[in-house]
């Protein structure tokens, strides 16, 4: 795909990025203001937001299929549903082990998030940096998951909504980048003005004095006279 229509086609989806910023913040804000949540309380949170975030995932890559990173945010958003449906179905039992799992899950997004910045970086100007740093405080925080899983509640649920928030910043963010794009494109086709070119073909036999006055001999064929614009 050429960089003209790789880049057309990013600013054209500009507000999946953003839903998923908006969502994420909402999810991250709740994690840490809700008062004295239980643990099973915050992740079942957690999950009815992975799953919507990873559905929300799949949609944008069947929109960016044949782009770069959409693959990956595809197996994203499979990898995630499944999360989702475990931490919904057993949040009790399996806490331990979706403890880890969220941390894991933190952690994948991180990384995502700093694979899917390279191929921005030639297509927009600053707009790359939002998914390149969220993706370094993931990797972060993720791995501080997956070494401490021991952590109470309050630390889990700070971990969680910092992790979130910094991720749903990182959308909005990108999302304002490819919605800058297209007020580029824009201004750029508003100004490609094409040229035209008005006269009239003059004969051949009637241009003497024309061949007179030119470089060129006898036999250089029709004259045209005319403006261009």
């Amino acid at each position: 795909m050429s960089t003209p229509t790789l880049t057309r086609t990013l600013s054209s989806l500009w507000w999946l990025p953003m839903i998923k910023g908006l969502f994420a913040v909402a999810a991250g804000i709740v994690a840490l203001v809700w008062p004295g949540p239980t643990v099973v309380t915050l992740v079942v949170v957690l999950g009815i937001y992975v799953l919507v975030d990873s559905v929300i995932s799949l949609v944008n890559a069947r929109a960016m299929r044949g782009l770069p990173g959409s693959r990956l945010m595809a197996l994203l958003g499979v990898a995630g549903i499944v999360m989702g449906l475990l931490m919904l179905w057993h949040p009790g039992p399996l806490l331990r082990v979706l403890v880890v799992l969220t941390a894991a899950w933190v952690t994948l997004v991180g990384l995502g998030l700093a694979l899917v910045a390279v191929p921005l970086m030639p297509l927009t100007r600053r707009a790359w940096l939002w998914p390149l740093a969220a993706g370094v405080v993931c990797l972060v925080l993720g791995v501080i998951g997956l070494v401490h899983p021991g952590f109470g509640v309050a630390a889990l649920g700070w971990l969680i909504g910092l992790g979130v928030m910094v991720y749903g910043a990182a959308h909005i963010g990108l999302a304002v980048g490819m919605r800058h794009l297209t007020g580029v494109i824009g201004r750029a086709g508003a100004s490609a003005t094409p040229t035209v070119i008005e006269g009239e073909v003059v004969p051949e036999d009637s241009t003497g004095s024309h061949r007179d006055s030119s470089s060129g001999g006898p036999g250089d064929g029709p004259v045209i006279e005319g403006r261009v614009e």
